[in-house]
């Protein structure tokens, strides 16, 4: 018998990427550039929610030969449960100047993942304290730049400088069932 984690309208999903590059210093060649390169990629992947974790029996282990087993406290729709989407993309320079001694790198890159799949809370007098939901789309992007430079080259020492740099985003785009806000932990301070 085969199980699977989504319901069986919605237990397939894809994953492909597509890549490419272009090394411009073959075709324009200044006398103070090395190399210089530029690249764009694109990749979508799927996930879904781990067999067995919610919305079952727990196996417990046995008590004098017998099963223990209790039942999840999270309540799943599994019919209507979708798997996770994550569409990525990137766009980079790579270039190298002056003899090497100056050497740039810079990525941009922007990745949505939709229909999360999310345990949230809910009222316990339901029987179940959280459900189990595609619960919206978040967005992480940002900028990524590697500076390197040679200040002092001779024949026995070479004097190497890398600076890094990245600026990092990561906004929630939409929640879903008009949801405004969504409870990730709560916190309780007993006297």
């Amino acid at each position: 018998m085969l199980l699977a984690a989504l319901p069986k309208a919605n237990n397939n999903y894809t994953y492909y990427s597509l890549g490419s590059s272009f090394v411009f210093s073959e075709l324009v060649k200044p006398s103070w550039l090395n190399f210089g390169k530029v690249r764009l990629s694109y990749a979508e992947v799927g996930n879904d929610m781990a067999f067995g974790r919610p919305g079952s029996f727990g196996n417990r282990g046995t008590v004098g030969g017998n099963p223990m087993a209790d039942i999840s406290t999270t309540y799943v729709d599994f019919n209507n449960l979708k798997p996770e989407r994550q569409k990525s993309w990137e766009v980079g320079l790579e270039t190298s100047m002056f003899k090497r001694r100056v050497t740039l790198d810079v990525s941009l890159y922007k990745t949505n993942t939709e229909d999360l799949l999310f345990s949230v809370p809910q009222s316990p007098s339901t029987k179940y304290s959280f459900s189990l939901i595609n619960a919206g789309e978040t967005e992480n992007k940002g900028v990524e730049v590697a500076l390197g430079l040679v200040p002092l080259k001779s024949e026995n020492f070479q004097w190497d400088i890398n600076v890094n740099w990245s600026r990092n985003r990561n906004i929630v785009k939409a929640l879903n069932q008009g949801r405004d806000n969504l409870q990730l932990a709560s916190f309780r301070k007993h006297h």
